[in-house]
């Protein structure tokens, strides 16, 4: 299981940093046809937008793996060691059910989306293509809970 929570570690760090460079390009050809050309086109702000939603659920998942959530830690910081673990093992658990939660409504958005057959406005590609992003991420991101959760309960904290 381990091998591969790290193959979709490295996949998912490596797509979201190249849709890093896709938008930081395209944004770059985007403001070069705008004011040096006089003649925007039409794709790179919605191209961009989509590129961004990826790479930030593609972030979601590298997070998730390596422990990095923002979080209030007042309470767990003046707390003993018994008390840390069980704060961190609820904060596992909320986690968990909101990705199931999250993962339930994505799933049926997307399903209503592919549905109406939805299309990009300036780009042929279907939008399904682009909420896609959400329950197969938030999966992604699911999975190393379990994985974070499994080495809390054990004393094996696989985390950063």
């Amino acid at each position: 299981m381990q091998k591969i929570l790290s193959v979709i570690e490295w996949i998912a760090s490596r797509l979201g940093f190249a849709l890093l460079l896709i938008m930081t390009f395209v944004i770059g050809v985007q403001v070069f046809m705008r004011y040096v050309l006089n003649n925007s086109l039409m794709w790179p702000e919605e191209m961009t937008r989509y590129c961004f939603l990826w790479s930030s659920m593609l972030a979601l998942v590298v997070a998730e793996q390596q422990g990095v959530h923002l979080r209030i830690d007042v309470l767990r910081e003046f707390s003993g060691p018994a008390l840390k673990k069980a704060l961190d093992i609820f904060s596992s658990l909320v986690t968990i059910v909101f990705y199931v939660i999250f993962i339930r409504l994505s799933t049926d958005m997307t399903i209503m989306v592919n549905d109406m057959e939805q299309y990009a406005i300036s780009f042929n590609l279907p939008m399904v293509y682009v909420w896609l992003a959400f329950p197969i991420l938030c999966g992604a991101a699911l999975l190393f809970s379990f994985s974070n959760l499994a080495g809390l309960l054990t004393g094996k904290n696989r985390k950063g």
